[in-house]
């Protein structure tokens, strides 16, 4: 049985850290993950937030990311598209044949 979904590139938020002299850290982000499969759902109706930008306004959607039951994902990635910038809020891995997670969609353009 194949997965239908759309590929998508996660990247890590956690960083590796790096010493410094004097006891200073760096962090050297990670590499992105490999692209994976994933079915992106949308949930609920857009949110419209006031925002100190975007002409005082924030609007975001609500999504579930349905993937492999061996997806490699984790609280914190993000990704973009044309429509909207992702961040993974949750992971449940615990069915054992899908992960699911839920995704704040951060909108990059406003409704038509």
């Amino acid at each position: 049985m194949t997965f239908k979904g759309l590929p998508i590139e996660l990247l890590p938020t956690e960083a590796t850290p790096i010493a410094k002299p004097g006891g200073g850290v760096d962090f050297v982000p990670q590499p992105p993950r490999v692209p994976q499969d994933f079915a992106l759902s949308k949930v609920g109706s857009d949110n419209v937030t006031t925002s100190n930008n975007d002409d005082g306004q924030a609007r975001t959607r609500n999504y579930v990311l349905t993937g492999r039951f061996d997806a490699e994902i984790a609280i914190g990635d993000t990704w973009s598209d044309d429509e909207a910038d992702y961040r993974v809020e949750t992971v449940d891995g615990t069915n054992g044949y899908a992960t699911r997670a839920t995704v704040l969609g951060y909108l990059k353009v406003a409704p038509v």
